[in-house]
């Protein structure tokens, strides 16, 4: 986990209790990489999505 604010016991939890992306989710975040280059880095990862209220 990326995540530098959070301490490596909390990054697990999130990983162990949240849910993959569905396919059609991935498919978008492939298709937002392919059309903005680089510039797609700022999408947010799946672990940040699912600790966002």
């Amino acid at each position: 986990m990326k995540a530098s604010y959070l301490s490596p016991a909390v990054g697990q939890y999130i990983l162990a209790h949240s849910t993959r992306p569905d396919e059609l989710l991935d498919e978008l975040a492939a298709e937002t990489r392919a059309a903005t280059g680089p510039d797609a880095g700022m999408q947010i990862s799946p672990t940040r999505a699912a600790s966002s209220p």
